[in-house]
């Protein structure tokens, strides 16, 4: 499908595998982190995901430099236990442009893949 490496994050986009940064080897599926992050051209980024029964939700910004993805400002939403860091750097590996592996601070790989509709909007 060719490189689409430096193409835009901005979209919905759905954890499809998580696993330890360097390993081909995906977490336990009760500890694996699951759900969405939604990437939004006003410079706005939402996530929504799940660690066990830990439910973790925040906003913030993001800034994208080609390949690198810089999550700031990160703030919990509602009943959110702050398990999110204030700042995440995010390394983009594209598969294509719908598919795009995720080096999050180095310590963890997320496989991604795009979704529609917005996650967020309610229906």
């Amino acid at each position: 499908m060719g490189d689409p490496k430096g193409s835009s994050f901005v979209g919905s986009w759905e954890i499809t595998r998580n696993a330890p940064f360097g390993s081909s080897k995906s977490y336990d599926p009760r500890t694996e982190l699951t759900g969405y992050m939604t990437i939004y051209p006003t410079g706005v980024a939402k996530l929504r995901m799940q660690r066990g029964h830990a439910q973790m939700e925040a906003v913030g910004r993001y800034v994208q430099y080609g390949d690198t993805v810089k999550l700031t400002g990160l703030k919990p939403v509602g009943d959110d236990n702050g398990a999110f860091p204030k700042d995440v750097n995010l390394e983009l590996s594209w598969k294509d442009s719908n598919v795009v592996s995720v080096a999050v601070d180095r310590k963890e790989t997320l496989d991604m893949q795009r979704t529609d509709p917005d996650p967020f909007i309610e229906p």
